[in-house]
């Protein structure tokens, strides 16, 4: 090749590296202020049997208990603190117990 002709292929695939890189670092950013704004978001969950909710921050932490406490008094300490583990970690009373 002459030293005056443009490599439009080599110019090309240069410009679609540089458009991948920014399109890459557009997402990683987009998905650290998606996820930012999750843990800035409260979720409630029940605790089972009318016994109340848990508020969880986006990340899983522990905000707040709401305990019927006359609800509460007509169940077990163990079987309380199994709904509330429960409540806590996301899963069911069904998905917890596998043929218990």
């Amino acid at each position: 090749m002459r030293e005056h002709e443009i490599d439009w292929a080599e110019m090309i695939d240069e410009k679609v590296r540089s458009v991948n890189s920014l399109v890459t670092d557009r997402e990683a950013e987009f998905a650290a202020a998606e996820q930012a704004a999750k843990a800035d978001t409260p979720v409630e969950r029940e605790i089972g049997g009318g016994l109340g909710k848990v508020v969880l921050d986006g990340r899983g932490r522990l905000l707040k208990v709401e305990l019927d406490t006359a609800a509460a008094r007509l169940v077990g300490r163990r079987r309380l603190a199994e709904r509330l583990v429960f409540a806590i970690s996301g899963f069911s009373e069904t998905a917890g117990n596998s043929g218990g």
